[in-house]
């Protein structure tokens, strides 16, 4: 033992992957939306999504609303937790989810046509 001095406090147990929204796609064609998006955003109040992409970027826009238009899709809600199965985009668009599975940081943008919305930009998942 050396005589050397140490002021140690206890690191408190946090999940800190919960503080930052995020949206994950997986395998399955679904989105899912963390808790903290969906708690800092509001999503839990809005059942429907309005999906665009914008192919040259390779962006997808996530559009929360709380009633069903043309083309919306269901969002499913469980544990604070939100998520989007988009099975008929990536067949449609001929795109295999799992070259894209992984976690985004979403972008809150103001469509100056559409209003506000959340962008991803699917890239290739490195280990496929």
């Amino acid at each position: 033992m050396t005589g050397k001095k140490y002021s140690f406090e206890q690191i408190e147990k946090k999940n800190l992957r919960t503080f930052d929204p995020k949206v994950s796609l997986n395998s399955n064609s679904t989105f899912r939306f963390n808790a903290a998006m969906c708690r800092d955003y509001e999503l839990l109040e809005l059942p429907y999504a309005a999906l665009y992409f914008d192919r040259e970027s390779m962006a997808i826009a996530f559009q929360f609303l709380p009633s069903k238009c043309p083309d919306a899709f269901t969002v499913s809600h469980k544990s604070n937790r939100g998520s989007v199965a988009a099975i008929a985009f990536f067949r449609q668009e001929k795109l295999d989810s799992r070259d894209y599975k992984g976690q985004y940081t979403p972008e809150l943008y103001d469509d100056p046509d559409l209003g506000k919305m959340f962008v991803i930009c699917l890239k290739r998942a490195e280990n496929n």
